[in-house]
């Protein structure tokens, strides 16, 4: 799909073999394949589009499950999307994928990301507890089951949602139980954040642990701020993975981070700016591009992505952005042991950010609670 102007271009293959003519023919925005397609299927396509065509949004469509087509089309795609879908939502990832490029200035860096692809492969297992959560009949006993597809995040999930982090009444024994407890907005971003956190290779510079226990410390102040509110969730899930563009530098682009390091050591400042300074873009932009090709709600992508300057979303309401700010900088200041490792400045909450939504009077009640949380945060697996 190519577009000009307000107007998509659509080319259409009737088979894998025609589709890969098709791109070496003509340069694309998106490509997107149905991951059955016939001679050769939906994830070679992928793959050659991937090669030829770095910066091209790739969506795979696929009818769910665990097939073979789609197991081999979860490295390549960059977003899925179940057949049959609602109308106007393939337009609707689209248009919001590509428009995510324009978070991204530099196009070697957009090359770099789309080369990436999907960082794990885990978020199909978040594809489908979406799918089932949003589904009217979804019992307790049918998530936990599906949870269980994966013994050592049913592990981990275990691990934290026994910690004080998240304030649970008693010890949890089973799966169904931490379910039933914790909630759909919390288990969705633990699915997200314990998966990513577990794979690659990371530089030896930053800490795999100590991000961790910063992004689920923020996520619970975050939830904290925003409880019965109709931000939690989307403040939940953007706290806990509002630091992933780290994860992206420490695992696939070491080189870009130890420059940003070298900095630091020299001249102590935040590692956002250093990076804004070097590369025009910092790993709060990388981390919301490539949530935004996982098709994670658009207010999660924008809390990733700005959650370093708030201030330049025009903003109706305290909401999960504001939440994410908030969170992410009283966590750096009631925890400062649970840093990066990188021996950056942290953050400070901007006191004319906090004039101006008038919450100031709450600051104490949030630092308080944050205080507690930090305290009572999960041990170092």
């Amino acid at each position: 799909m190519a577009k000009s102007g307000m107007v998509w271009d659509v080319v259409y293959a009737k088979n894998g073999n025609e589709a890969l003519r098709i791109l070496s023919d003509t340069p694309f925005d998106a490509v997107v394949v149905d991951v059955e397609m016939p001679h050769p299927d939906g994830a070679s396509v992928l793959t050659e589009a991937k090669r030829r065509l770095p910066l091209a949004v790739r969506i795979a469509l696929s009818s769910g499950g665990t097939s073979e087509a789609t197991a081999r089309a979860i490295p390549v795609a960059q977003q899925f999307l179940i057949k049959p879908w609602e109308p106007g939502s393939l337009e609707n990832s689209v248009e919001r994928a590509c428009a995510l490029r324009s978070l991204i200035a530099d196009e070697r860096v957009r090359s770099m990301v789309g080369l990436i692809g999907v960082l794990p492969a885990q978020p199909q297992i978040y594809s489908a507890l979406m799918r089932k959560l949003q589904s009217p009949d979804a019992s307790i006993p049918e998530i936990a089951r599906l949870l269980q597809r994966d013994l050592a995040l049913c592990a981990k999930i275990h691990h934290i949602s026994n910690s004080a982090l998240f304030g649970m009444p008693r010890q949890i024994m089973d799966l169904p139980t931490a379910v039933s407890l914790l909630g759909s907005s919390a288990i969705l971003s633990l699915v997200l954040t314990l998966s990513v956190f577990e794979n690659g290779v990371w530089l030896s510079a930053i800490s795999s642990s100590t991000l961790q226990r910063h992004s689920l410390l923020t996520s619970a102040i975050a939830r904290h701020i925003t409880r019965e509110t109709a931000y939690e969730d989307d403040a939940t899930i953007g706290g806990m993975l509002h630091d992933i563009g780290i994860l992206i530098l420490a695992t696939k682009l070491p080189g870009h981070a130890h420059k940003v390091l070298e900095v630091i050591k020299s001249t102590p400042r935040p590692f956002h700016e250093v990076e804004q300074e070097l590369w025009g873009v910092t790993h709060a932009e990388l981390g919301a591009y490539l949530l935004g090709m996982w098709g994670l709600p658009y207010p999660v992508v924008e809390a990733v992505a700005y959650h370093h300057r708030p201030t330049h979303v025009r903003q109706r309401e305290f909401d999960a952005l504001a939440a994410v700010y908030v969170a992410d900088c009283l966590a750096h200041e009631v925890d400062p042991d649970a840093q990066h490792s990188t021996g950056d400045v942290p953050p400070v909450l901007d006191a004319a950010y906090i004039d101006a939504w008038a919450v100031g009077h709450k600051l104490e009640d949030w630092r308080n609670a944050a205080t507690i949380l930090a305290q009572g945060g999960p041990q170092e697996a």
